[in-house]
């Protein structure tokens, strides 16, 4: 830097006598020195330039030009680029850096936790660390056992201010200032535009017109002023002025908020821009008692009025040399509770208590028009809490009250309900729909998939009035056959295929079959073993002439074109199936951890398995003397291991289904559990399960019931039903049987 200067000195104090040239050659090298100096790092980059000639003086100069010229000195001709500039980047650094008022899910989650004091002992200290969290709410949540917040100071969240100039019209009540620009245009006989600002005596002064008083008239005056001075001066001539940039002013921001201090702002802003140019408020500051001092006067702002988008807002204009004061907080209640507005609410100014109907107001009013009911939390002289039940809000709330809106009664009368798959799920009016049969009207109410053959009706207990199940036919019902009169608070529930195959599913089954002392129970640990075919056809009775409906259910068997691989039962390898049971228990750890984890149902139903005797739902456990079918249904199982939504909704649907379920195997298209209601024929039990395929051994259908011997335990009753002489729409089936279709002995070997 010194022998940069010494070279300017040599430079500028070369003899005169050398004349003009020497003048120029002087003031070349002083440019050419200071080019040098500072556009160094820009000459770096780019080609060489010689700055001692013309052409690299030039280069120089664009080089300066793009730059934004000399480092350290302004340019006065771009102020108004300027003032955007900085504008805009003012702006992004606070965009960047917004305020932050409200606490993040996370913060939520443990605030939550202790207000209604539930917090782990290591997460007590976590609590301190949350300064948007504030002694107030800690204290109103604690009192309510409800997360409340105080009411507003999210106004400020994410503002932010520029001092970039107004882009769009001005509003005429716009009053002018010191600093103001104006763009005067006049057409006519005198035609001009000119850009003029408003001096610091508060005049404007125009050519051929002389100085105008402007400061404090508002953009509609001037213009008024403006025209009649035109109009005396010049024939055939109209003047218009607007606002060309906006002056700028300090203002002190004191109090409550987060950066108190002078503020920047425009004649453009009003008391809530430089509010959050300071940071916003804290919440240990008043929204209703914000003071703007002016002079030796005191304007008072409440913004509850902005907040609450009353009509009569004061005037939120700053004016230069204004004081903007933010006290502490006045006194609060709280309303919670079913409003729309759940909050800490500030009492007025100067107000000791207010009445229940305007406190109600505050947080928007409760949430349904009538029966609500009121409890009111006040303290007494010795600071105990007094908790109060009042039916009517004729009660007058005092600061640090809390109004609790409840319900009188949570009640839906005159209704019944639809759901599970069904086409409008949903409440119907008792009135309309009295029964079963006119609720689902015909078949189009279901879906597709409806499993229509079960179906569960939730209904109260006309002594007890508590909830129960009831399982009907859908197929009956419609059929006309029977149909049931609805109650009011009535729901049916339709399932689907996919409810029904989630009894077979691994989740489910690993439940059923296990044991209390953690292995997996097999189905001859509960029921008898099916006797091996060979037992059977030894006992079993001479064939018998067709019946017409045999061949009814024969010709079902033939519907579906014959078995497959999957769907044929083993004839009863032993080894094979021991092999299997090992496989079964390997894979019962993993199932049985998926299970229960995110399905309420499942978890009812382990805590009933558990709780209960063993072998209650024996006959929903898939035999485990049919590996070989139990496995090719390893698709049907992973599509039903999820847990349906039907039985997410009501927990304990699932063991009642289960209960009333019927286990079909052997020679079916569709093996597995299926929910019944009693007296269900045979054939139709063939026909859920898919139909029976053609190796199915008609002479020999196992029948497998439970029944009552006096007040001994139940037993196994056994049977074997040849549907060659007995008809099967005959022999019905109940809810705990088992079936299982044997198949026809063959001494044809498989394979090639």
């Amino acid at each position: 830097m010194i022998s940069f200067l010494s070279q300017v000195l040599r430079a500028t104090v070369r003899p005169a006598s050398r004349g003009k040239r020497s003048v120029f050659w002087t003031a070349g090298s002083i440019l050419s020195i200071i080019l040098s100096v500072f556009l160094a790092p820009a000459n770096a980059q780019q080609r060489n330039v010689d700055s001692s000639s013309l052409g690299g003086l030039i280069e120089g100069l664009r080089v300066m030009q793009e730059r934004g010229g000399f480092p350290g000195m302004s340019n006065q001709g771009q102020s108004l680029d300027q003032s955007r500039t900085q504008g805009l980047q003012s702006g992004q650094e606070r965009l960047l850096r917004p305020v932050q008022v409200d606490l993040s899910p996370t913060q939520k989650a443990l605030a939550q936790r202790y207000c209604t004091d539930t917090l782990q002992e290591s997460e007590r200290d976590s609590i301190a660390l949350i300064t948007l969290f504030s002694n107030i709410e800690k204290d109103y949540c604690r009192r309510v056992r409800e997360l409340i917040f105080q009411f507003g100071y999210d106004l400020f969240q994410g503002i932010y201010t520029t001092n970039e100039p107004f882009n769009g019209a001005i509003s005429d009540n716009y009053r002018l200032g010191i600093g103001d620009e104006l763009v005067i245009t006049m057409l006519g006989q005198e035609s001009m535009t000119q850009r003029l600002r408003v001096d610091r005596e508060g005049r404007m002064t125009i050519p051929r017109l002389g100085a105008i008083p402007a400061i404090g008239l508002t953009m509609s005056q001037f213009q008024r002023e403006l025209s009649t001075r035109v109009n005396s001066a010049f024939i055939g001539t109209e003047a218009y002025a607007s606002l060309g940039q906006v002056r700028q002013f300090s203002v002190v921001v004191l109090g409550e908020v987060a950066r108190p201090g002078i503020q920047q702002v425009t004649g453009l802003s009003s008391i809530l821009d430089a509010l959050a140019s300071a940071g916003g408020l804290k919440k240990t500051g008043s929204l209703r008692q914000v003071r703007v001092m002016r002079g030796d006067r005191a304007v008072p702002v409440d913004l509850y009025d902005l907040l609450m988008g009353n009509a009569n807002n004061p005037d939120l204009s700053l004016r230069e040399g204004d004081r903007v004061v933010v006290p502490t907080l006045g006194p609060t209640i709280a309303i919670a509770g079913d409003v729309k507005r759940p909050a800490v609410y500030e009492l007025p100014a100067s107000a000791s208590a207010i009445t229940a109907v305007d406190a109600l107001a505050l947080s928007g009013g409760s949430i349904r028009p009538a029966g609500a009911k009121y409890t009111r939390i006040s303290f007494d002289p010795q600071g105990r809490e007094i908790v109060t039940q009042l039916d009517s809000l004729n009660f007058r709330v005092t600061p640090g009250d809390i109004v609790v809106v409840g319900r009188g009664a949570d009640i839906q009368l005159g209704s019944v309900g639809l759901a599970g798959d069904v086409r409008v799920a949903g409440r119907r009016s008792l009135q309309s729909v009295s029964t079963i049969g006119g609720l689902i009207q015909d078949a189009n109410a279901f879906r597709e998939n409806a499993y229509l053959s079960f179906a569960v009706l939730s209904t109260s207990d006309a002594q007890t009035l508590s909830r129960r199940y009831f399982a009907l036919n859908l197929r009956r019902i419609l059929e006309g056959q029977e149909d049931y009169q609805l109650r009011d608070g009535d729901e049916l529930i339709v399932l689907a295929d996919r409810d029904v195959r989630y009894l077979s599913s691994r989740t489910i089954q690993t439940i059923i079959g296990d044991r209390r002392d953690g292995s997996l129970a097999s189905q001859g640990d509960q029921v008898p073993p099916a006797r091996a075919p060979e037992q059977v056809s030894s006992s079993a009775p001479a064939p018998q002439p067709q019946s017409a409906t045999l061949s009814r259910l024969e010709s079902l068997a033939g519907e579906f074109g014959g078995s497959t691989g999957g769907d044929q039962a083993l004839s009863g390898n032993p080894q094979e199936g021991e092999a299997r049971k090992g496989e079964q228990a390997a894979m019962a750890p993993q199932a049985q951890k998926r299970s229960g984890q995110e399905c309420r149902s499942a978890i009812a139903l382990r805590k009933l398995v558990y709780e209960t005797r063993d072998g209650r739902f024996a006959n929903a456990i898939v035999g485990t003397e049919e590996p070989r079918q139990v496995a090719n249904q390893g698709r049907l199982v992973a599509a039903a291991d999820e847990c349906p939504e039907i039985f997410e909704r009501n927990p304990d649907l699932l063991s009642f289904v289960l209960e009333h379920s019927v286990n079909v195997t052997g020679e079916v298209r569709r093996p597995g559990v299926y929910p019944l209601v009693p007296e269900t024929s045979l054939d139709s039990v063939a026909a859920i399960a898919g139909g029976l395929t053609r190796e199915a051994d008609l002479q020999r259908v196992e029948l497998s019931r439970f029944s009552m011997q006096g007040a001994a335990a139940p037993a196994s009753v056994r049977q074997v039903v040849d549907l060659r002489v007995q008809d099967p729409a005959a022999v019905l089936i109940g809810p705990g049987d088992v079936v299982r279709f044997n198949a026809l002995f063959s001494d044809r070997d498989s394979g090639p």
